[in-house]
């Protein structure tokens, strides 16, 4: 809680596009602090309710004699997959109505997200590298240019999402995690280079285009090494293998990107300096 979640956060709240992209649409530097801030506090409250319904849930299957009624046998399985004990009870034991209000309210919440993340993807796609290409074949181009290149990058940002959740599919029902936990797991992939490359660039000079790149692809590897998977197809006859969770990963990912993308001279800043002083003297 206190290192990986933590991490996790920072990278979630402070990194992801998907999150700069929001805040975007404030009217201001104070608004756009203001809404993280609050987007921060209103995940109290949401937590609770999350708390308060698993505890309510632990009452029904594991405590029935507090209910006055006899405790069922739950197969947490539908259609061969395995599911969390609160789409059990939605599934078996809420009112038709609740099922369509709880299918609603999550085929909602996707949307939502999902549209936020194509957004801040193709922004990306044209601001970090299409824009760049353009300026450095000394190409002018009119603004709506960048509105057409947006929506083709959307496209071609649905195209590669919709491949990748194929593979995630697959990935979940190898790696036959839980899907919060599977998620959530997922992340670290990304974010223990991203991670390494903000604490460089933060607390130190160093850092140069290869160590960045090099630091991202450390803190892919790294993950991917650390997973369960990976473990058991590294180490088949050893029997003291352990596993790490997702939050470990993410710190000691973090860590070692960090020391990779410190290896780097900042040559910029170097050429920078180097420039005032020869007009200095």
């Amino acid at each position: 809680v206190l290192t990986g979640f933590v991490l996790l956060n920072i990278a979630a709240f402070g990194l992801d596009q998907d999150m700069t992209q929001r805040l975007l649409t404030c009217k201001s530097e104070k608004e756009g602090s203001k809404a993280l801030l609050l987007s921060i506090v209103m995940v109290i409250p949401v937590m609770l309710v999350f708390i308060f319904i698993g505890l309510l849930l632990y009452i029904v299957y594991q405590q029935p004699a507090l209910m006055n009624s006899e405790g069922a046998q739950v197969v947490q399985e539908f259609n061969g997959e395995k599911i969390t004990i609160f789409m059990y009870y939605v599934l078996n034991e809420a009112p038709a109505g609740v099922k369509g209000l709880v299918s609603v309210g999550i085929i909602a919440a996707a949307i939502s997200t999902l549209n936020s993340g194509l957004s801040s993807m193709s922004s990306v796609i044209v601001q970090d590298l299409y824009r760049p290409y353009l300026a450095a074949k000394n190409k002018q181009v009119a603004d709506n240019h960048f509105v057409k290149a947006g929506r083709v990058g959307m496209a071609v940002v649905s195209f590669a999402l919709a491949m990748m959740a194929i593979i995630c599919y697959f990935w979940q029902q190898y790696s036959d995690m839980p899907l919060l936990k599977f998620a959530l797991s997922v992340m670290v992939f990304s974010y223990s280079g991203l991670l390494g490359v903000y604490f460089t660039t933060l607390f130190t000079n160093r850092g140069s285009e290869g160590s960045v790149l090099a630091a991202l692809i450390v803190g892919f590897m790294v993950t991917l090494l650390m997973q369960p998977y990976m473990i058991d197809w590294l180490f088949p006859a050893s029997a003291e293998r352990f596993y790490l969770g997702f939050t470990w990963q993410l710190c000691i990912g973090t860590a070692l990107s960090t020391l990779v993308c410190c290896l780097g001279k900042a040559q910029l800043a170097q050429r920078g300096q180097a420039a005032v002083g020869a007009e200095q003297a």
